[in-house]
């Protein structure tokens, strides 16, 4: 099942790809955005290593959304979000008619180096939380946080900041998922992470053929 962990965001990044016409597409297009996601990477993780793992968790409810929210995605989630709405927006990187894709390979280098470093710390103890649900997880935030963040970058005013808004609140919503497993309700955590995989496809889907209305 660790295969799993390592290999579902490269699997999903090779299919991914055949959604868009890739006719004379340059390799560089495909690889670089892939590789400054994965260095977007660093610094959080140094940070992780330096305070976030070291957070004590008191089994309450709150207490657990806290420790996933720093020690899962939560945290990753909203950096990452805020570093390329910002690498779009602040420092005026080009903005293509549709920069979908690029936004989702940089998702993709930076969540890969995340399943990396779960894989490589992998212990004895990862449950079906850590091998399952959580990649199912990220899958669906590189979906459809590649949605809201490029739907930011092409906004003007208030809009803009609305969609990066449902971007993070997305994010946040999503730690929920590990509390539930946590809860010992691994059926229902599993059943809404697949729910929403799903939804985040379809949604995807459309979206990378221009037809989301939204």
């Amino acid at each position: 099942m660790i295969l799993f962990l390592l290999f579902s965001i490269p699997i999903t990044y090779f299919i991914t790809n055949l959604l868009f016409n890739n006719y004379k597409i340059k390799i560089r297009t495909l690889v670089l955005p892939y590789i400054y996601g994965m260095s977007f990477s660093i610094p959080i993780l140094l940070l992780y290593w330096a305070f976030f793992k070291s957070y004590f968790n008191n089994w309450t409810s709150s207490g657990l959304y806290f420790f996933y929210f720093l020690n899962k995605d939560g945290v990753f989630g909203i950096y990452i979000i805020i570093v390329i709405f910002l690498l779009f927006f602040f420092l005026k990187k080009p903005i293509k008619e549709s920069c979908l894709r690029e936004i989702t390979i940089y998702l993709m280098g930076f969540y890969f180096v995340l399943s990396l470093y779960d894989s490589l710390l992998a212990e004895n103890w990862y449950s079906s939380l850590e091998l399952f649900i959580i990649p199912l997880n990220r899958i669906s935030s590189i979906f459809f946080n590649s949605i809201f963040i490029s739907k930011a970058v092409k906004s003007i005013y208030w809009q803009k900041y609305l969609w990066l808004g449902i971007a993070v609140v997305f994010t946040l919503f999503m730690v929920i998922i590990p509390v539930i497993f946590v809860r010992n309700q691994f059926l229902s955590s599993a059943i809404v992470a697949i729910l929403i995989l799903s939804a985040s496809i379809f949604t995807y889907i459309l979206e990378s053929k221009g037809r989301l209305f939204l």
